[in-house]
């Protein structure tokens, strides 16, 4: 109960800024209840996770899906690392008042999980481990072996692995859309169009969720081939479908590329949904280890900590140890090991580790990036050329949280006010 009530007011201050607190089945004379501050709410979430990592369970395989002890620390130290955050960049915004320096607090709970006291999680391919999944079993001319940890973790077969620390359960139940338990990934990131193995162009997936070109530009910048290949896929990409292994074909997607984290096999979902059905199979990782590793070491540099005081890893050697997961474990080559590790080094990793995982924009947001939202992450692209925007703008402070739903603000009577910006 505990995590469950942290977790869902954590994501709603992410995307509306405070919001009321409610810990328990609100009666109509309560609907008039007001914003809570963004401090209060951030307050009221670490103390939730801060009970619920003393009742939790270590990670287990008994009881897949649930939250542990890890999954509770992890979401902490990232509630801490907000407020951390929100204080350093936003001083004298009424918005983020109460709001204070957190970052020896966030470094403590992330440094608990990276030394494995939560319970045991890697960083899966780290050492260049491969596994089985249909991306090689059909004879695939991208991994015609076995399958790398990168993308491993993405797939079916890598569900709830050893990087998983939280992840949403798709149940997969075949129900109509928006009555299901399972999850739209597939269907809301699958290219939209591809070329069958005969020749033929067939409509496929809804092609959401696009990557940009500057996205692109980060993963050749640094010879970042295997997540990039991961992350994004282009027209004449190879793709496995019901008649075999066709080439994808992106000319319907704005920016000429696809998002390809959350694909399955025509085994797993194209070929036994029903045709009323949207929900594919995939979980959502909604905390891997590798954000909680980007965590500790943004952390740590914030705090002036060179060691981190449990697990002994210092913020460099946190970074590098995702970059050589990237690399499937080489000990050289792309992206290579950095020198040396600063906090802007943090915010390349976390674009390039995470991207398409729902991260980036709040991240940018609490660092007060504005800048880069405004100017790359929304840029329109057609045809692949960089458009003046259009269709999207960012405008801080109004574009730095959501509107609230106008249902609510009638619900409240009024009392819900919204943010400058959106009266």
């Amino acid at each position: 109960l505990y995590f469950i009530l942290a977790f869902v007011h954590f994501k709603m201050v992410q995307v509306y800024g405070g919001i009321p607190i409610v810990d328990h089945p609100l009666s109509s004379s309560e609907y008039g209840i007001k914003r809570n501050t963004i401090a209060e709410c951030l307050h009221a979430i670490q103390g939730w996770l801060q009970k619920a990592s003393n009742l939790l369970p270590v990670k287990g395989r008994t009881e897949v899906g649930r939250a542990t002890k890890g999954a509770a620390l992890s979401l902490l130290a990232k509630a801490y690392l907000y407020e951390a955050s929100y204080a350093e960049n936003y001083a004298g915004d009424a918005r983020f008042a109460g709001c204070t320096n957190t970052y020896a607090k966030a470094l403590a709970c992330a440094d608990s999980v990276i030394s494995q006291n939560a319970g045991t999680y890697k960083l899966v391919g780290v050492n260049g481990e491969e596994f089985d999944t249909y991306w090689n079993q059909k004879n695939s001319t991208i991994y015609p072996v076995k399958t790398p940890g990168y993308r491993y973790i993405f797939t079916v077969a890598g569900e709830n692995s050893d990087e998983s620390v939280f992840e949403i359960q798709s149940v997969n139940d075949k129900d109509q859309y928006m009555l299901t338990r399972g999850t739209y990934l597939t269907i809301y990131t699958g290219v939209r169009d591809y070329v069958t193995a005969k020749g033929s162009s067939t409509t496929l997936g809804w092609g959401f969720n696009c990557p940009t070109q500057d996205l692109k530009n980060a993963y050749l910048s640094e010879g970042d081939t295997l997540r990039k290949k991961v992350t994004m896929g282009e027209t004449g990409d190879p793709i496995f479908m019901t008649d075999g292994w066709g080439t994808l074909k992106c000319s319907q997607s704005p920016t000429n590329m696809i998002g390809r984290k959350y694909e399955a096999s025509p085994d797993e979902f194209w070929n036994n949904r029903s045709s009323a059905d949207g929900t594919g199979p995939n979980n959502f990782p909604y905390i891997r280890y590798a954000d909680v590793v980007l965590m500790g070491a943004e952390a740590a540099i914030k705090a002036g900590v060179a060691t981190l005081p449990l697990s002994g890893l210092s913020p460099l050697q946190l970074v590098n140890m995702v970059r050589k997961r990237a690399r499937n474990g080489a000990v050289t080559g792309t992206p290579a090991d950095l020198s040396s590790v600063n906090f802007e080094s943090v915010v390349k990793e976390r674009q390039l580790e995470l991207a398409l995982e729902g991260h980036r924009f709040f991240d940018l947001v609490r660092w007060k990036k504005q800048d880069i939202i405004a100017k790359q992450e929304l840029r329109l692209f057609l045809g692949g050329v960089a458009q003046t925007p259009t269709q999207s703008s960012f405008t801080s402070p109004k574009n730095d949280f959501f509107p609230i739903p106008m249902a609510e603000v009638q619900y409240s009577g009024g009392n819900l006010k919204q943010y400058p910006g959106w009266e």
